[in-house]
């Protein structure tokens, strides 16, 4: 138990790790359309910006995160 308890504490500590490496407005639209579960359309209202550019920033976020976690496929 205390063992599951440690590598997910772990888990997030790396995941926190990673969030940093991304730019700010990165993190923020991530945490709009992933963690709280908005739209494209609905976090580029919030933010003042296009679907496109939210989309584009969520592309760039992924994959930097998927590079950061080895799991890049390029």
């Amino acid at each position: 138990m205390l063992e599951e308890q440690d590598k997910k504490r772990e888990e997030i500590v790396l995941l926190y790790k990673h969030l940093e490496k991304l730019t700010r407005r990165q993190r923020e639209i991530l945490m709009l359309c992933v963690v709280e579960g908005r739209t494209h359309m609905e976090a580029a209202r919030e933010l003042g910006t296009s679907r496109q550019a939210i989309t584009d920033s969520l592309k760039k976020s992924l994959a930097r995160l998927r590079k950061l976690y080895g799991l890049d496929k390029n």
